[in-house]
């Protein structure tokens, strides 16, 4: 993975079951949040990764939705076009106050977790205020050999998840009925190598949020043979020279 993790602690993690409900086991859950503790949110990307989830992803947006939540169901440039740096996208005010419509310049922006559990706030990653909206997440994993992985995707009420793999869809995850979040379990088909994720997400006024785990097929741990991406760290500063 190369994260960077002291041994022992990775170890522990790779360990860490999931139940189908969600549950963390309680040493793996101990154990993420005392580094999380001792490393702040700088570390949480790292410490996602550890367990699996997917801590930090390129995202864009918004695009236009509504309240129906016809935007899901429109095909945006970003699913044509997933390299491009810039795309123009309109934009409605939602809130009052007569500010109107207009044309958005959008780019690709980092969004890392701050959360051990590699929760992602998409509408804190949007660059203006949103109430209806679509927007695109895409990650770019490596794995060691061609396989599957079982991908925990959390899901809950106003939530619309499309997930795409190397451009190809291979789920579609609906709203919830109640407003209690939930996992739904996905296969992707993984090759050799570099392998892209693209999660098409919209909100018609829910909670916007992204989180993805990534299991083995078969057993409640984290997926063997892949690396994830993190964000690069500052270098340090020099220490000021001795008087």
């Amino acid at each position: 993975l190369g994260t960077g993790l002291p041994a022992g602690l990775f170890a522990t993690f790779t360990g860490v079951g999931k139940s189908r409900r969600g549950r963390h086991s309680e040493g793996g859950n101990c154990a993420a949040k005392a580094l999380f503790e001792l490393g702040g949110w700088k570390r949480a990307p790292e410490v996602a990764a550890a367990q699996g989830y997917v801590g930090y992803w390129k995202i864009v947006g918004p695009f236009v939705n509504d309240g129906k939540n016809a935007g899901f169901t429109t095909v945006y440039p970003p699913e044509t076009h997933e390299d491009n740096e810039t795309y123009s996208a309109d934009y409605r005010w939602e809130f009052g106050g007569g500010q109107g419509n207009r044309v958005l310049k959008l780019n690709w922006s980092d969004a890392a977790t701050a959360d051990v559990t590699g929760a992602v706030h998409v509408a804190a990653h949007m660059p203006v205020p949103v109430k209806n909206a679509v927007a695109y997440a895409k990650v770019d994993l490596e794995a060691e050999s061609e396989g599957s992985v079982r991908a925990a995707v959390e899901v809950g009420r106003k939530l619309f998840q499309s997930i795409r793999v190397n451009g190809e869809e291979v789920a579609m995850l609906e709203e919830t009925e109640t407003d209690e979040r939930a996992l739904r379990h996905v296969a992707l088909p993984l090759r050799k190598g570099k392998n892209r994720l693209l999660v098409k997400t919209s909100t018609s006024g829910g909670r916007w949020w992204l989180k993805m785990r990534l299991l083995d097929e078969k057993e409640n741990r984290r997926a063997s043979g892949l690396t994830f991406p993190l964000p690069q760290q500052p270098e340090p500063e020099d220490a000021p020279a001795r008087p």
